[in-house]
């Protein structure tokens, strides 16, 4: 039951958002796949600019450098929440924790 809902836990982490740059930046799997779209425009333009919606409902105009740099900190949020997962489980299978308020205290401890 640990380590399914350290899984849950990561999960919820990883789409939660995140902030970028002072934007506030939606992580869910459909962002996800509009940032990685957006990107791959962006390394093909370098003229590239986008009105791009924030994950509080605000709209900003991004240009190519900046859409890089949040696809790479989104790439590199999610690979955060996943190494955070491993090291929970790794520490449930140790037996250094053995409660869901510390997976919680884990996964809350990620900016």
């Amino acid at each position: 039951a640990l380590r399914a809902y350290a899984a849950t836990a990561r999960w919820r982490k990883e789409n939660g958002g995140t902030t970028i740059g002072g934007l506030n930046v939606a992580t869910d799997d459909r962002s996800k796949a509009l940032i990685q779209g957006a990107y791959l425009q962006a390394q093909r333009d370098p003229a590239f600019t986008a009105q791009w919606k924030t994950a509080s409902g605000s709209f900003v105009i991004i240009n190519a450098a900046e859409m890089e740099a949040v696809a790479l900190a989104v790439a590199a949020h999610i690979q955060a929440c996943f190494a955070k997962e491993a090291e929970v489980v790794q520490a449930i299978d140790d037996y250094i924790i053995d409660n869901f308020a510390q997976i919680d205290a884990a996964f809350d401890a990620l900016s």
